[in-house]
């Protein structure tokens, strides 16, 4: 039998979290722990992160000056 958890939460953000007032939730380091490893069971994970660490800053939800580098992104 195979059973699917999704932990996944739109908007969320690999780096950083959202800022004040929160906007999406805690970045992805932060929620490893308790939505992937602190779970039962697991034996596999599918991950899609990054890409609003990409398109938000500067668009009004997220400061410009939060805009990743490449090397920020190859280290989270």
């Amino acid at each position: 039998m195979l059973g699917v958890l999704n932990k996944g939460i739109g908007g969320n953000r690999l780096l950083r979290d959202p800022g004040q007032p929160p906007l999406f939730g805690k970045n992805t380091l932060e929620r490893f722990d308790r939505d992937v490893l602190a779970q039962p069971g697991v034996e596999y994970m599918i991950v899609l992160i990054g890409i609003n660490d990409i398109g938000h800053p500067g668009t009004g939800t997220i400061p410009v000056s939060q805009a990743p580098t490449l090397n920020d992104m190859i280290a989270g």
